[in-house]
Formats: structure tokens, C-alpha cells, sequence
């Protein structure tokens, strides 16, 4: 049995970042439908996003029926965490509080038919995003006005550089 030995390899964690970018109705004004809103914060190009989730400070709200869509995403993927999802929709994901995404929360099993934890491992990590290019974290509103709401969003990633 031989010993192999890796060159250049680096454990300094500088790679793990999470950005944050903070959305708040308070400082944009009321936003028309089909308006977008650049945060200035940029994930780099090449990094791996492993996961994202958001905290609701202030419950977002049309002014009305809350039929408005909200989307949560990045400049070259408009719903990347968050599908259009309307404010009363089922879930109260717009309402103040804790929020996951879709990027690192893969299903979980239990019971009798339960996956085993590297599947469920296989299902997180085949949420993760692989970025071309410097992207911007951005939301987009549609349907109606959105009148009021404050949250902040979180985005882990890993600046990885090229992976090709």
C-alpha cells in the first residue's frame, strides 16, 4: 500500500461567504408590477450557492387583496430562490418571520419508506447553483403593487473560481 499526497491544497475556509442583501418598501417606495430590485450585492463568478433563506421583518403587502407575486433571485435567474409567489398564498412566505428557499433545503423522508441520509444529501446539494458570471441578487414583483414589506435575504455560497 503506497501514500499519496496532494500539492496546493489549502483548508483556510476564506472560500465560505454569505452575502446579504436587505429589500425594504420602506426605502424603495411603493413598487408597480413588474418592477425589479437591484440589491448591489453581487455573487461571484464561479462560486457555488449552497444555500439561501430569508428573514420578513415587515409583512409584505399589496395594499389590497395581496394577490401580488413576489420573486426572489439573481439577475440571470429571476426566481432562483424564490418562485413567483403570490403575498396570500398559502405558506404566508411574505409574512414576518423565518424562511427557507429553493437552494439547500432538498426533501427529507421519514418512516418506513425513508431515503437514507446520503440521498437526502444528494437531493440538498442537487439544489446548489454553480454561477457563469458575476450575478446580482435581485426581486421582481408582478400582478399588482407591493406597498409595504422588509426583508433580508442570505445567500451562502462557496467563491470556488473554476470548477471546469
Amino acid at each position: 500500500m503506497a501514500n499519496h499526497y496532494l500539492t496546493g491544497a489549502t483548508n483556510d475556509l476564506m472560500n465560505l461567504k454569505c452575502a446579504k442583501a436587505v429589500f425594504d418598501i420602506g426605502v424603495t417606495g411603493t413598487l408597480a408590477a413588474a418592477d425589479v430590485v437591484y440589491s448591489g450585492v453581487r455573487i461571484p463568478d464561479g462560486s457555488v450557492i449552497t444555500r439561501a433563506w430569508y428573514y420578513v421583518e415587515t409583512t409584505f403587502t399589496d395594499g389590497g387583496d395581496d394577490d401580488t407575486t413576489i420573486k426572489l433571485g439573481l439577475v440571470s435567474d429571476d426566481d432562483e430562490f424564490v418562485a413567483a409567489i403570490a403575498i396570500s398564498a398559502a405558506g404566508d412566505v411574505w409574512d414576518a418571520g423565518s424562511h427557507g428557499s429553493l437552494i439547500g433545503f432538498g426533501g427529507v423522508e421519514s418512516g418506513d419508506n425513508a431515503e437514507t441520509a446520503i440521498e437526502n444529501a444528494a437531493a440538498g446539494s442537487a439544489t446548489f447553483v454553480q454561477t457563469t458570471t458575476d450575478d446580482e441578487i435581485i426581486m421582481t414583483t408582478a400582478t399588482d403593487v407591493v406597498s409595504a414589506g422588509k426583508l433580508t435575504l442570505f445567500v451562502e455560497y462557496v467563491a470556488s473560481g473554476d470548477l471546469s
